[in-house]
């Protein structure tokens, strides 16, 4: 059974849908950037913890909640591991964040930096 355009018009207005909003990165994404790459991570910490609440599957949230968490001198934050769990693609953007936060924390904490250069 073939089915005509009309009755695909559904189907593919539901995946273009789906498609843009799985990459759509959201405002509290976008913020938290603004504020890890200020060096502002308990602002960053705050912003994503309340993405994660309202969407726990963002891996992307997830990541940079570990990368912030690191800045702040956690270690080995479980953000990052849940980060992977959900989209092993983010691996190298990880790897890039933690580097900036340990370059970031040089300046003031070499303490903390080499924590984050370890997860890098």
């Amino acid at each position: 059974m073939q089915l005509s355009l009309r009755s695909q018009f559904p189907i593919i207005l539901s995946m273009i849908f789906f498609i843009f909003v799985s990459c759509t990165t959201s405002k509290e994404v976008t913020r938290a950037k603004e504020f890890l790459d200020a060096g502002m991570f308990d602002n960053a910490i705050l912003v994503l913890n309340q993405e994660i609440q309202s969407n726990p599957k963002n891996a992307e949230a997830h990541m940079l909640l570990g990368v912030a968490q690191l800045g702040t001198g956690m270690s080995n934050s479980p953000e990052l591991n849940t980060a992977m769990a959900l989209d092993s693609s983010l691996k190298n953007e990880a790897s890039k964040r933690c580097y900036r936060v340990g370059q970031l924390l040089a300046k003031n904490d070499k303490s903390k930096a080499n924590v984050a250069f370890s997860e890098s």
